[in-house]
């Protein structure tokens, strides 16, 4: 089948768009992370009822934990939109080890601190210091 518009081939256009996708390869990989990145602002506007300004924190983010300045990890490799799980307030994005540890702690700051205690060296009775 012919285009009659420009008189060419189906085989004429589809390797013209493969030569466009390697000689545009950087500005295709752009365009597709500000779509990735429009899309999440939807999400995060639709289902997680953030506001302009949490919504626009989550999008600037540098890509790092809050808590342990670290990269994604796990499984997925982005960071997890952290919330009160009590009111539904944002707080900020963690990887998923924080993430996780987070909720093993069930959000408690008490049992957090306990756990730093615990954590901190500490001298057991009869041990020389």
């Amino acid at each position: 089948m012919v285009n009659v518009s420009k008189g060419r081939t189906p085989e004429y256009w589809k390797e013209y768009q493969r030569r466009y996708r390697i000689e545009n390869r950087e500005r295709i990989a752009y365009l597709q992370s500000v779509r990735q990145k429009e899309k999440l602002a939807e999400i995060l506007m639709d289902r997680k009822g953030l506001s302009e300004a949490e919504k626009f924190y989550v999008l600037e983010h540098e890509g790092r934990c809050d808590i342990c300045g670290s990269p994604p990890t796990g499984r997925v490799k982005r960071l997890s939109i952290d919330h009160n799980h009590a009111t539904g307030a944002f707080r900020g994005m963690l990887c998923g080890h924080c993430n996780t540890g987070m909720g093993m702690f069930k959000d408690n700051p008490e049992l957090l601190g306990k756990a730093i205690l615990y954590l901190t060296p500490k001298t057991l009775p009869g041990e020389c210091q």
